[in-house]
């Protein structure tokens, strides 16, 4: 079982970048699409990563993310016309369907459960390297700063990641057990206004597309960053908030 779990994920890593592969055809053959190939260049980029990433040495898999980033700064990444469903028809489907919709996210949450149990989540080296330049810095005997650096770290990772979740478990093993937990900090209220500081991160982030991008592109507003630029002061203001509740309550 051990042996055929890592084989189970590289199929469905393999999966997702066909489906990436899908979505970079179908935005290059839309000629009326705003930036067709920008958009069909990124989703290729993204689908190579995902299907060949283990395959690919780490320089190269380094320069591709930073080509994403390259073609999504110079706002090449657009969404084409959206088609919706008429209201009718959505409410057909939906009565034909019912409560079995919810079964794919059922079953990969149980995948998921399983997968855990057999493999790690890869991201110890991410986790170490972190580690070991926030100890550089940060004195161990300052809960203060420790939890400036949680608390900054979930914020800034987040921006990275796009979300909060993904950055938790990487910020809290390296920076919020060691510079926080272990100097007499809550587990629990710490590790609750952390992940709570990382969505401060999802405010000011074109990564977090679904909260920042998909809404500008949709309202088809001029500037596609202006969601983000109102966020960016509440935000801002929330991670300070938060340095302070976890400071003062936490220890």
């Amino acid at each position: 079982m051990a042996a055929l779990i890592p084989n189970m994920l590289e199929f469905f890593y393999v999966l997702i970048g066909v489906i990436l592969f899908s979505s970079a055809w179908r935005v290059l053959r839309d000629s009326n699409h705003p930036a067709r190939v920008g958009t069909a260049l990124f989703w290729t980029i993204l689908g190579v990563r995902f299907a060949f990433g283990s395959y690919i040495p780490s320089m190269i898999n380094g320069i591709l993310i930073l080509a994403m980033g390259v073609i999504t700064l110079l706002k090449q990444v657009k969404i084409g016309k959206l088609e919706q469903a008429s209201e009718e028809e959505s409410q057909r489907h939906a009565n034909r369907i019912g409560n079995r919709i919810f079964l794919p996210c059922v079953l990969l949450a149980l995948l998921a459960v399983v997968i855990a149990q057999f493999t790690t989540l890869g991201e110890s080296g991410v986790g170490d390297v972190i580690s070991q330049g926030i100890s550089t810095v940060v004195p161990m005997g300052s809960p203060f700063i420790g939890v400036v650096a949680y608390c900054l770290g979930m914020m800034v990772f987040t921006m990275i990641m796009g979300n909060a979740y993904a950055a938790f478990t990487v910020i809290t093993a390296e920076i919020g057990i060691p510079f926080v937990v272990a100097q007499g900090g809550d587990p629990v209220i710490a590790g609750a206004l952390a992940m709570t500081a990382g969505f401060c991160g999802t405010l000011m982030t074109p990564m977090a597309a679904n909260f920042n991008a998909l809404p500008a592109a949709l309202l088809e507003m001029k500037d596609l960053n202006k969601v983000i630029k109102v966020q960016v002061p509440m935000a801002l203001t929330l991670v300070l908030i938060h340095i302070a509740l976890m400071y003062y309550w936490a220890f």
